[in-house]
């Protein structure tokens, strides 16, 4: 078994390598939309076309590099290893990246990385000169600590900025958002475990690389086929994602606007600007005149009192049932604006917007199934707003502590 194996890695490359180059055919070809919110989802498209040519084009070295000599280590395969794993590794985080913060991909970040890439590469390279005997198996140890620094570097990085993005979700939308961005969380872990089993393949025997080329196979089917599909979601999940910087001072300013408002206190309002808006320590120098001028004259500066009664009104209507909204929709809806109705709802309730519908909702279908115990939970789930009965379930089990089956016989 191990012969034949061995005899017929090099097809089994081969084959891989074709596979990969499809992949970034596909994905070269794919339509999306030209409007400038799928700016980012087209900057990916391109880097995830670019990792799998990158693929491509390692099994396509190592097919001309390959003696069939599995009893000693071929650095020079090493080398193009190292080298390509190491930009594979980039176009990928830089991918995922762009999906989450479109401006993750700054010249600055982009040089350093070129930068530790190119010392990787070079530290590889000179291990194979002549007259570097004594010291290649270091210099490739160095190289691949380069390569296991930017991967560590990347996942810790990338799950920081996927917890963001999943508190922007919640403040932004009433359903759960998350399931459309859960396979980019799944592909990083699989690719980290991918990039540190790539590792091991250059000390490995014939078994090992048979079954680690049919993960990577299937991880990168896996990443294609849901970023295609996630074309669909894209516009709509990033009107949480903007990473626009002006923006996010704009909204931090209103906030902060909002508070000075609603306290009808001067040194409370610059005490949450400093909090919610993160400037620094002159902002909480101006004067109580100055900040009470600003939410006179600024336009957006919302009213408390009227955005109390607006959503009061709301409530009683229930017109939260059986209707998938934003936040900057609702507000839209109440005359209000988006940074207005979040700053209320926060300190109002104490919650994100995703929260507090999600409560509003429970409450609902606490009632309905109440009045009606033989009505179907799935029928409650929909008819009050949640996109599915096991989203309703675990979002019940979550606020009273036992899932909905259990709390309709308790009752």
């Amino acid at each position: 078994m191990k012969a034949f194996l061995e005899l017929n890695f090099r097809t089994l490359i081969q084959n891989m390598s074709i596979i990969y180059a499809t992949l970034c055919v596909v994905l070269a070809f794919v339509q999306t939309p030209s409007d400038e919110v799928y700016r980012p989802y087209r900057r990916a498209k391109w880097l995830f076309a670019a990792a799998f040519a990158t693929v491509s084009a390692n099994l396509a070295v190592y097919c001309v590099l390959a003696d069939g000599d599995w009893t000693r280590v071929n650095y020079v395969i090493e080398f193009v290893d190292i080298s390509l794993f190491y930009l594979e590794a980039i176009f990928y985080c830089y991918a995922f990246f762009t999906l989450l913060n479109r401006r993750y991909a700054t010249w600055r970040r982009v040089a350093l990385d070129a930068v530790l890439w190119t010392v990787a590469s070079l530290l590889a390279f000179v291990a194979l000169l002549d007259g570097m005997d004594s010291v290649r198996d270091l210099l490739m140890l160095v190289a691949l600590a380069l390569l296991l620094a930017f991967v560590i570097r990347f996942v810790y990085s990338f799950f920081v900025q996927y917890g963001i993005n999943g508190h922007q979700l919640d403040d932004n939308f009433s359903c759960d958002m998350h399931r459309f961005v859960k396979w980019i969380s799944t592909s990083v872990v699989m690719l980290t475990v991918l990039w540190l089993l790539a590792i091991l393949t250059m000390f490995q025997n014939v078994y090992f690389n048979w079954l680690f080329q049919a993960y990577v196979v299937s991880l990168n089917i896996y990443i294609a086929v849901n970023f295609i599909n996630y074309a669909g979601q894209h516009a709509c999940v990033s009107k949480a994602f903007d990473a626009d910087a002006d923006g996010q001072a704009d909204e931090a300013e209103g906030v902060a606007e909002t508070a000075a408002a609603e306290a009808g206190n001067v040194a409370d309002a610059e005490a949450e600007n400093a909090a919610v808006a993160g400037t620094e320590g002159d902002d909480a120098s101006a004067s109580a005149a100055d900040v009470e001028t600003e939410c006179a004259t600024e336009p957006s500066a919302p009213q408390p009192i009227g955005i109390e009664a607006s959503v009061n009104r709301w409530v009683e209507d229930k017109r939260f049932l059986g209707t998938q909204l934003n936040v900057e929709e609702l507000a839209a809806e109440l005359g209000t604006t988006k940074v207005a109705l979040s700053f209320y709802i926060n300190n109002r309730y104490g919650v994100n917007f995703s929260a507090w519908m999600a409560s509003l909702r429970i409450e609902e279908a606490k009632r309905m199934m109440a009045a009606d115990p033989n009505m179907r939970l799935e029928d409650i789930a929909m008819a009050v707003g949640f996109s599915s009965l096991s989203y309703f379930s675990k979002v019940f089990s979550q606020r009273e502590g036992v899932p909905p089956t259990r709390w309709r016989k308790e009752v």
